[in-house]
Parts: structure tokens; C-alpha cells; sequence
């Protein structure tokens, strides 16, 4: 019984070792992957501005209440 603790410690422990050295290697690329979802979704939000903007017009210039 306290077998099956010591060893479910040491393999938590051992993941946890393990994912703090894959982050360490890892941590420039992971940062630019964040940088560049962080410029798609700015963009994806600027380009949904414009057409929100545009179709507001359209709807104003023709009277119609589209939704």
C-alpha cells in the first residue's frame, strides 16, 4: 500500500520535472506561436469592424432592417 504512494510520488514528481524542462526548451517558440494567434485574432477583429461597419451603411443607405 504505501508502495503504491512512494511510486505514484515519484512519477508525479517525475512528470512534473519533465514539463518544466519541455516549457524551459520550448518557452521562445511557444512565444511566438502566442504572438502570432495574438496578431491573427486583431486582425480577424479589425477586418470584422470594417464589415460590420460597411453592412451597417448598406442597411442605412437601402432602409432595410436586416439581421
Amino acid at each position: 500500500m504505501y508502495r503504491d504512494r512512494i511510486r505514484t510520488s515519484i512519477n508525479v514528481m517525475g512528470d512534473a520535472f519533465g514539463a518544466g524542462i519541455v516549457d524551459h526548451l520550448s518557452r521562445h517558440e511557444l512565444e511566438e506561436v502566442d504572438a502570432e494567434f495574438l496578431r491573427r485574432q486583431e486582425i480577424e477583429m479589425m477586418d470584422g469592424n470594417k464589415r460590420r461597419k460597411s453592412s451597417f451603411g448598406l442597411i442605412r443607405q437601402h432602409g432595410e432592417a436586416r439581421v
